[in-house]
């Protein structure tokens, strides 16, 4: 019998896992919770998984017994920190890593993407129109999805984000949109509504050498 998780593996080996997250690769299944750690694969250009993003934001968010949530996603992993850090007042913090190519800033930007929907009090179920997923979350083919009610912080961050991805992407042999740069980001939450009132994010340049096309 397969294995249902990458706790459940027996033995654990890395020929193990190897043999589970390829098999679960080519079964769409890009997310894995390994404790309190959720583990991301890269489909790269197979984005079927986020074609019906507002749909699952919405079931993640107001959940009910006949939504078939996926065990594992970003979004309920955004939610989780949401929830933690609305019912104990504790501070949360996400560390992602991965190598090159891995999909950091898309995990990023798509929790990201869950917080400032999940601020909104109204939760349209429409998605935007002609949205090509195959492109990076936060340009003007595959934008933000933000409620009309959105509050100003919200706007301002998909702006700062926006801005930062235009300015810290260039293109390489691996990734035509690859970000040269670390980002920390700092949420603040009102402890009364529950609602973000502030942010703090700070980006770290790095080298440019990786880059396939420079300037003479």
């Amino acid at each position: 019998m397969a294995a249902a998780s990458i706790s459940s593996l027996d033995p654990v080996t890395e020929q193990s896992v190897t043999q589970f997250l390829t098999t679960s690769y080519h079964n769409y299944q890009y997310f894995h919770n390994v404790g309190q750690v959720l583990l991301k694969i890269n489909p790269y250009p197979q984005f079927s998984y986020e074609s019906d993003q507002v749909q699952l934001m919405r079931k993640v968010l107001k959940p009910s017994g006949a939504d078939d949530l996926p065990k594992a996603h970003i979004y309920i992993f955004a939610e989780s920190i949401r929830r933690a850090a609305q019912d104990n007042s504790a501070v949360q913090g996400v560390i992602i890593r991965g190598m090159n190519g891995s999909g950091k800033s898309e995990a990023f930007k798509g929790i990201l993407q869950y917080l400032m929907y999940a601020d909104c009090n109204h939760h349209p179920e429409e998605a935007a129109a002609q949205v090509d997923h195959s492109k990076p979350l936060g340009l003007s083919a595959n934008p933000f999805i933000l409620p009309t009610d959105s509050s100003l912080v919200c706007k301002k961050l998909r702006g700062a984000l926006c801005v930062l991805s235009a300015f810290s992407s260039v293109t390489t042999d691996k990734n035509a949109y690859s970000s040269r740069g670390m980002k920390y980001l700092t949420l603040k939450y009102s402890t009364t509504t529950g609602k973000l009132t502030g942010f703090r994010l700070r980006s770290i340049f790095s080298e440019l050498v990786r880059t396939s096309c420079k300037d003479p």
